[in-house]
């Protein structure tokens, strides 16, 4: 359920991609923080700090930490900025 909840934040969070793009943050950057804001959010942590204790929260942080860096370094990598549409970059 997680994983569509993720999913289904970062369509939400198109806008910010938007803005993001616009400004010049690179594509590895801008999916890092999209990922990594919708895994680990304040209420995520809460909630299971609250239900499982420190142990399963600080693993849940890390292995959120852990996807995001690693998904960014990806999409930075594949050098994907030649594929967003050019009246997203408006430079």
């Amino acid at each position: 359920m997680e994983f569509v909840n993720t999913v289904l934040l970062l369509f939400c969070n198109f806008p910010c991609f938007l803005g993001f793009v616009e400004s010049g943050i690179p594509l590895g950057v801008t999916f890092s923080f999209l990922i990594g804001s919708t895994m680990i959010n304040e209420v995520a942590v809460i909630l299971l700090f609250g239900m499982f204790g420190w142990k399963v929260a600080a693993i849940y942080i890390g292995t959120g930490l852990v996807i995001a860096i690693t998904a960014g370094w990806v999409i930075g990598r594949l050098r994907l900025e030649k594929y967003v549409e050019s009246w997203v970059l408006r430079n």
